[in-house]
């Protein structure tokens, strides 16, 4: 049976993948909202001169800024057989691998990165990382004991939930959360058959989420972790001694199979600074309630209107849980009515834990510590809520007719009530909705850059929350379906009925991730990868060299290489783009990078109003190289050569006498200096420099990067496979005494 699964699963992979992904699937498109580019960066006009402004998702725009072209650095790193520890484009220089937010060291990422092409590769990682999320939740309902047309549906409902579209430009949190269902299974396997193979599994698992997600998406393992002990213990104290060592031992086994990586991220974490801050917003504590709009969330609007979830501090707060209305209003019942089954329980109290656990976050100050990227945790315990909903319907009663009832009022009323608003009461108020928005315009950071996006958002608003849109008329269709099976004790007692409304329940979802997820020609990212007249200018004189190029716009969407863009160039900035950042010239005050001048880059390229799609590329008044410079006055020559991304060479002509040569580069830990073969002091010097002492008989300079603590991480290693081989022990050990006390 369960081989028959998941061949139909398979199959049905095969139709699904189809619909959302398209033409990515066979290299017809690149999975990155190219289209953003041209619609709101000047500079980038030349790829789409027609361009409306109005991009197809602006959501996603961290995807086109920050990781398409990171991977594509990574990409050709790894093709070029050297793990891209440090990033020499962005930030005057920074950790690269360290920085988590690039999801660069995927294991499924980086075995396609070395097999396919870099467009396939990009493409296939984002679809075997949906195919496999959609596979753990169909393993764990199966385990459950959910028959197979439960299990395929809602299987698919998981994996294109709307947390999972959402954050489709945060690599690194489908990556990581694909492994929670196998690691609740792994757990289970431990917990309540006591089979060592399950502790094993727990490690490898724990240790793919550390090697997939960065620092944040780590701490949801121990949200989950306490999520999963509160569903076998509950209250039971001595269940919680019992199991908790089972969980920590497996926990610290993952970490150490994962410390080459863990340990540069720690490093990173502790010695960066961060840009942002979050108030908390004081409508957030209603966000737990605003949170059951996930049963029809276009009532709070889209991605393409305005979105209403923004008064209690989030956006968007309905799809962040959308798996379907007619599933969750199944997982209400599963929540609410008494169990069908016994051997459920710890399987409904996890479920339930889960998405408890997710409302407190979000309804109070931790949302700024976790976010409500935490979300697929709830989604998760949705869904087998919802199964188990299913399942309290075979117990009958005079209730499941009043839950009829009251899906079918719900079902019509809401549809009602979207379509008259959105046709007949929204036009008269649109002209007021108009002036408000363009108050507030200049104040909301990205949109000030794109009137005609917002323009278009309070426009398009009757489009998406009316039958225009087929996402709601499907879902108010799958309500009615619902209703009828409730209020039909005959047909409630067809299975294959269920099985079709279940798999009617996905299509909205399907349908929302469907236009969520970013599609675009490959021949535009050819065109962007080129480079217009402005990139070409620029990069006529820089690419490839250890040239230095600061840039001076009025916003970043005005600047020649927003963000992270310079990567796709191979041009070296003083500016980037990272939630996590190193003290660089970037982080000095106005004046002090006037007083550093000389140092901060060879090339100044100024916009000085925004809008222009030319700007002012001049030299800078750099006395030779702005990355090397003698800090006493020498005249000795010498040529740079950066060989890959961790190495640079410096070549000396013979000199009077020993000096002191000043890099400029960010100064980071883990960096080491040999002069002609022999290790010297790299010392640290203000504001972000590195200095270091050349002999007078000096020829080479090699500077070389790697983690500081890599060599620890290596060893630790070992750590973890004696961590995971003990745990096994342990519950072996456990499991005997268990069936003595049993047999006695």
């Amino acid at each position: 049976m369960k081989l028959r699964l998941i061949l139909w699963f398979l199959l049905a992979q095969i139709v699904v993948c189809g619909f959302v992904y398209r033409d990515a699937l066979w290299g017809g498109s690149l999975l990155a909202p190219l289209d953003i580019a041209p619609a709101l960066f000047p500079k980038y006009r030349y790829l789409d001169p027609n361009s409306s402004g109005i991009p197809a998702n602006h959501y996603t725009i961290d995807q086109l800024t920050y990781d398409l072209p990171l991977q594509h650095t990574i990409y050709e790193s790894l093709r070029q057989g050297e793990i891209p520890w440090w990033d020499a484009y962005n930030f005057a220089g920074r950790p690269l691998e360290s920085d988590a937010h690039i999801n660069g060291t995927d294991p499924i990422r980086c075995l396609l990165y070395l097999s396919l092409p870099f467009e396939a590769a990009y493409n296939w990682t984002r679809i075997l990382h949906s195919v496999l999320t959609g596979l753990g939740m169909l393993l764990l309902l199966h385990r459950a004991g959910f028959r197979p047309g439960v299990c395929l549906p809602l299987a698919l409902a998981y994996q294109f939930a709307g947390c999972h579209a959402l954050y489709f430009g945060h690599t690194w949190l489908e990556s990581s959360f694909i492994y929670y269902p196998f690691l609740w299974l792994a757990w289970d396997e431990a917990v309540h058959r006591c089979r060592w193979r399950g502790t094993a599994q727990a490690s490898v698992c724990l240790a793919l989420i550390y090697y997939s997600g960065n620092l944040q998406s780590h701490a949801y393992v121990v949200i989950f972790g306490l999520v999963f002990l509160a569903g076998q213990a509950r209250f039971n104290w001595r269940e919680w001694l019992r199991w908790s060592p089972l969980l920590l031992g497996t926990g610290l086994a993952g970490a150490c199979l994962a410390a080459p990586v863990l340990t540069g991220q720690l490093e990173f974490y502790l010695i960066s600074i961060r840009r942002s801050s979050h108030l908390f917003h004081p409508l957030s504590v209603l966000a737990g309630p605003g949170s059951l709009t996930a049963v029809y969330p276009w009532c709070l609007g889209t991605f393409r209107t305005l979105d209403l979830s923004k008064f209690f501090g989030h956006a968007p707060l309905g799809f962040s849980l959308f798996i379907g209305s007619t599933a969750f209003v199944l997982a209400a019942l599963g929540a609410l009515r008494p169990l069908p089954r016994p051997e459920w329980r710890a399987l409904k109290w996890t479920a339930l834990v889960a998405c408890s656990s997710y409302l407190l976050i979000i309804s109070t100050p931790l949302v700024n510590i976790f976010y409500m990227r935490s979300a697929a945790m709830a989604v998760m315990g949705l869904i087998v809520l919802a199964a188990i909903g299913l399942e309290t319907l075979s117990t009958g009663g005079p209730w499941v007719r009043r839950v009829g009832w009251c899906v079918l009022t719900g079902a019509l009323v809401v549809a009602l009530v979207s379509n008259v608003f959105a046709w007949f009461v929204y036009p008269k108020i649109q002209d007021q909705v108009h002036q408000a928005v363009t108050a507030t315009t200049g104040r909301i950071g990205m949109m000030g850059a794109a009137p005609k996006l917002r323009a278009f958002q309070v426009d398009n608003l009757p489009n998406e929350i009316s039958f225009a849109n087929p996402e709601p008329l499907l879902a108010v269709v799958g309500l009615l379906g619902l209703s009828v099976l409730l209020l039909s004790p005959k047909l409630r007692a067809r299975s294959s009925l269920w099985c079709a409304l279940l798999f009617l329940n996905v299509a909205p979802v399907l349908w929302f991730t469907h236009r969520f997820i970013p599609h675009q020609p490959v021949a535009l990212w050819r065109e962007l990868l080129a480079g217009g007249p402005e990139q070409r200018r620029v990069m006529a004189q820089m690419r490839d060299t250890p040239l230095r190029l600061w840039e001076i716009a009025p916003t970043s969407y005005d600047q020649l290489f927003p963000y992270a863009l310079s990567h796709l160039y191979h041009v070296r900035t003083v500016h980037g783009y990272s939630a996590l950042q190193p003290h660089s010239l970037d982080w000095l005050p106005s004046a002090e990078k006037d007083r550093w001048r000389e140092q901060m880059a060879d090339w100044i390229y100024e916009s000085p109003v925004t809008g222009l799609d030319q700007g002012q590329f001049r030299p800078n008044a750099t006395p030779g190289l702005a990355r090397f410079q003698w800090a006493d006055h020498q005249t000795r020559k010498f040529q740079v050569e950066d060989i890959g991304m961790n190495t640079i060479r410096v070549t000396f002509q013979p000199g009077d006498g020993p000096a002191q040569l000043l890099w400029t580069d960010t100064w980071y830990p883990g960096w080491q200096a040999s002069v002609d073969g022999q290790p010297v002091l790299l010392e640290k010097v203000e504001p972000t420099f590195s200095r270091v002492e050349i002999a007078s008989a000096a020829r080479t300079l090699v500077l070389h990067f790697e983690p500081r603590f890599l060599p620890l991480g290596k060893k630790l290693v070992l750590v973890g496979a004696l961590l995971a081989f003990l745990s096994c022990v342990w519950l072996q050990r456990h499991r005997k005494q268990r069936d003595a006390i049993i047999t006695s």
